[in-house]
């Protein structure tokens, strides 16, 4: 059985999807209802923006002395390490420089491991405010601007289907006010727990999804040249959303194989055309970080943190991800598709949701958790799945309602269908209690979950007065965390660019980092008191500590009682409830044996160490790297890796220079070229390509 769709010119009885002769098709125009459509989906996104603050950018707090104003961002969790990254990445741009290596951070990483593409969109949207607000401040506007993107996708989605254009706002109302879980998308994690590239990854992902399925079935390169970007920026958000990418385009090609996924006038042939058109792109302008990812994933360790035991746990996620009633309304909505003639694009969803909960399953199931795979982690791909849910609950209840409404009053069927969409998105936002800001309880915290507090004054007064007092070429070590829901420590290079180590580092990228803890576990030591020794700190080259009070285990010293006797250390000053101490006998980052440099530059992708007369080993205490290269008075050496991760160079004697710099490889310039030429393909689609690509397939 076949159900007739009301937004087809019939004049033909199709027995069936598969076999059915091709309707005359309404053109899609841009109808009075499809403007309102447009407007209450910009005031319902432009309203969450609102009301998570984000035009709250910034406040003025009284501390250290004085009224001051700070940025007023979010500070919960993964946060500060985003922000961060973002203010690093400017910081490079105003220097003239790409940022390829992240120097600061625990010794140091190169940006493909944790791909820059959330931090290059605070960037953009700090340069589109003509940078009046600082760049962690605007990351808040960049989450928020995460949280809203999906209305770009459902909007694709239903009116590639004609459906009613108020649909998009149902799905959206949907989206913003069903919470979640922490890993499962929507606002608990991309909001509380600041996991924006995992989610934002995925929002990408799902409007590859739509804008791809409209380029198959309908042709334009707007439609190919927003696949081609969107699903680029996915893999460069987060290269897990490959996955979500992947199986997108090959459930649209297995839909128009098995003759439910099109439309009669798309064959085959030119649907993996056009699909191999937008891949290709994509692969080209992903090429710079793609090609290091297989150069270099041998020298990359990832903490398997989570995993579905069972497949009930990965059914319970399903369900919290949105709600059980959404659930089996979205179930419905993988279904009913196959029986709605015109609902190509529809069935092109149903089929990726299908291939997508097969996947994960199977993942889950095990198996297959070796190498890359292990790193997919199966709960993390919960965000595009749950997108997928949201719009297959929205396009049912907005079918059917169009359906019923054409049954009882067809002259007003889109117009009682648009306004009963309205009524049920604001059902849906009401039933929304407007919390945020969620502690666990084993979490103490203030209940302020943004950083428009006196405390940010003081964390950056103690942090600037560290970077003052600190030996040439040291790194500031911040131990504990005032809130301690925060990784309050994070936020230490947006006021100083110094070299920084953490207690709570969140992310590493190696095993061999020499401290008491266990990599396994997390990135964490968990008795820092335990690194207050004058050779831990040394062989770090730590030259200030900056420590507050931080839960310890059962019989472990609070480390903030710690330095107050420690020899290692010397009190310098407290503000609010951070204290400094400067370290005693304190070494640089570069050392000579005992001796030091008598000058040492320490920057993001070169260190240049001074000596009166160096010679044999030079221990060098950043990250090892294969793009690393040395020189000693302008003659190259060779770089050993030490057994902590750190670097090591054998010099000539009399050695009075040395430097290293972080290089551009063969393989980097060839990624570059590539990707200049992905830019001109993708430019060249857009402006036209595709429509001369469509007449002569169609022709032929």
């Amino acid at each position: 059985m076949t159900i007739p769709d009301p937004g087809v010119i019939s004049g033909q009885n199709p027995a069936g999807v598969a076999n059915a002769t091709p309707p005359v098709r309404a053109p899609i125009r841009f109808t009075r209802l499809a403007a309102v459509g447009v407007a209450v989906l910009f005031m319902l996104a432009t309203w969450a923006v609102w009301k998570f603050g984000g035009f709250d950018l910034t406040a003025t707090i009284d501390g250290n002395g004085g009224r001051q104003t700070v940025a007023n961002t979010f500070a919960t969790v993964d946060h500060p390490f985003h922000a961060t990254r973002a203010d690093s990445l400017l910081n490079s741009l105003q220097d003239g420089q790409l940022l390829r290596w992240l120097g600061h951070h625990q010794g140091g990483y190169p940006v493909e491991f944790y791909p820059l593409g959330i931090p290059w969109l605070d960037v953009g949207l700090w340069a589109l405010l003509l940078g009046t607000v600082p760049v962690v401040a605007v990351h808040k506007l960049a989450v928020l601007v995460v949280f809203v993107l999906p209305a770009v996708g459902f909007w694709l989605l239903a009116r590639g289907d004609r459906l009613n254009p108020l649909v998009p706002v149902l799905a959206l109302a949907i989206h913003v006010s069903t919470p979640g879980l922490w890993h499962t998308g929507g606002m608990i994690e991309l909001i509380e727990w600041g996991l924006i590239a995992n989610v934002g990854g995925a929002t990408l992902a799902f409007i590859a999804l739509a804008a791809l399925a409209r380029h198959v079935l309908e042709g334009g390169g707007g439609f190919a040249a927003l696949a081609i970007v969107s699903s680029s920026a996915a893999l460069y958000t987060n290269t897990r959303s490959g996955v979500a990418v992947g199986v997108a385009a090959l459930s649209i090609l297995v839909a128009i194989a098995l003759g439910i996924g099109g439309r009669p006038e798309v064959s085959m042939r030119i649907a993996t055309l056009r699909v191999a058109l937008v891949g290709g792109a994509s692969m080209l302008l992903s090429a710079p970080l793609l090609l290091s990812l297989v150069q270099y994933v041998d020298l990359y360790f990832f903490v398997h943190y989570m995993e579905y035991a069972t497949l009930g746990e990965f059914w319970r996620d399903t369900l919290a991800s949105v709600s059980r009633v959404l659930v089996v309304v979205a179930i419905a909505g993988a279904i009913l598709p196959f029986f709605i003639r015109e609902a190509a694009v529809w069935r092109i969803v149903a089929v990726t949701a299908i291939a997508y909960v097969a996947l994960t399953v199977v993942l889950s199931l095990g198996g297959l958790n070796q190498g890359l795979i292990e790193q997919l982690e199966a709960p993390r791909l919960m965000p595009f799945q749950r997108l997928l849910l949201v719009y297959l609950a929205a396009a049912t209840i907005g079918w059917g309602l169009d359906f019923l409404a054409n049954k009882a009053m067809p002259r007003w069927r889109e117009p009682v269908s648009a306004a009963v969409l309205v009524v049920c998105a604001v059902i849906a936002i009401s039933q929304y209690d407007g919390a945020f800001g969620r502690v666990p309880d084993t979490h103490a915290t203030s209940f302020e979950p943004t950083t428009g507090i006196v405390e940010t004054a003081h964390f950056s007064g103690i942090v600037a007065e560290a970077n003052e007092i600190r030996a040439e070429g040291t790194v500031i070590y911040v131990v504990g965390d005032h809130q301690s829901w925060w990784h309050q420590q994070l936020w230490g290079p947006t006021y100083s660019n110094a070299p920084f180590f953490y207690d709570d580092w969140m992310w590493y990228w190696h095993r061999d980092f020499e401290a008491p803890y266990d990599f396994n576990v997390g990135h964490f030591i968990p008795e820092p008191a335990a690194t207050f020794t004058s050779e831990w700190l040394a062989a770090n080259g730590i030259g200030v500590v900056v420590v507050t009070n931080m839960p310890v285990p059962l019989g472990a010293q609070d480390p903030r009682l710690n330095a107050e006797t420690n020899p290692a250390l010397e009190y310098r000053l407290s503000i609010g409830e951070w204290d400094l101490y400067s370290v005693v006998d304190a070494r640089p980052l570069v050392t000579n044996g005992d001796t030091n440099p008598s000058s040492l530059t320490v920057e993001n992708e070169t260190i240049v160490a001074t000596f009166d007369s160096a010679s044999g080993q030079v221990e060098v205490r950043r990250n090892w790297f294969p793009r690393w290269e040395a020189s000693a008075d302008g003659a190259n050496i060779e770089i050993e890796r030490t057994s902590n991760g750190y670097m090591q160079l054998n010099v000539p004697d009399g050695s009075q220079t040395i430097e290293l710099r972080y290089s551009v490889t063969p393989v980097d310039w060839l990624g570059r070229a590539l990707a200049l030429a992905g830019v001109m393909l993708t430019i060249a689609i857009g402006l036209g390509l595709s429509r001369t690509f469509r007449t002569q397939t169609e022709h032929q």
